[in-house]
């Protein structure tokens, strides 16, 4: 069960600070009318587990569970209360596999829209042309990916439930969804052919990154691994 500040100070329960990792931090609600927007702000999509990205003053986490100094609470497939061109970027790490495929371009040109010009837009997937997922991934009658065991979720009635990966990124796949947004510069960092190789190309700065791309376009960078 997840409580809310709102809850418990019902009970008279004042909540002094969030222990995570060893650190007690200081307990604050963000909400996105509070983000200086004047900064470069950078969303991403999910809880922050990891300290990189937790002292990173301009960052903060989307998340479906969590409401704190860090974390905004939000489910990315609905529209945010942001103006358009207003993040500098978004990141979403094996977070879109959960989000079905068919709702993915609403999520994808919302993001664009909030994303300043010249913004990027990274995406980490897991590859089901990888060996290692292919193997382990359940199929059936035709050979069809069905469901991942490492994904999350369970896999009953013919249908993923309780969260688990509800499609299975290639890069095929991915190519295809981008091209439907409104995305028209696309980056693969790192991908598997369909026959199993490895495409790993130099991960490369943000200076680099956008130096051949024209100031006024948006941008995705992938690795699908």
């Amino acid at each position: 069960m997840v409580c809310h500040r709102e809850e418990l100070e019902e009970y008279g329960i004042r909540i002094e600070g969030i222990y995570i990792n060893g650190k007690i931090l200081q307990y604050d609600r963000m909400c996105f009318e509070r983000l200086d927007l004047s900064r470069k702000i950078a969303l991403y999509a999910g809880d922050i587990i990891d300290d990189i990205h937790r002292d990173n003053p301009d960052l903060y986490g989307l998340s479906i569970m969590k409401a704190d100094s860090k974390h905004i609470l939000h489910d990315i497939t609905y529209r945010y209360p942001l103006s358009d061109n207003s993040i500098f970027s978004y990141q979403a790490e094996d977070v879109l596999e959960h989000i079905e495929y068919e709702k993915l371009v609403d999520v994808i040109n919302e993001i664009y829209r909030i994303l300043r010009k010249n913004g990027i837009f990274r995406i980490c997937l897991p590859d089901y042309n990888s060996k290692y997922l292919s193997d382990i991934s359940m199929r059936d009658s035709t050979g069809k990916i069905i469901f991942d065991p490492t994904g999350g979720g369970t896999f009953g009635a013919g249908c993923i439930e309780n969260g688990g990966h509800v499609w299975f990124p290639t890069y095929a796949l991915v190519r295809k969804l981008l091209e439907k947004t409104l995305f028209e510069k696309i980056d693969f960092l790192c991908y598997h052919t369909e026959d199993g190789n490895l495409v790993k190309r130099r991960l490369i700065c943000r200076k680099d990154m956008s130096a051949g791309f024209r100031k006024r376009e948006k941008y995705v960078n992938l690795c699908i691994v």
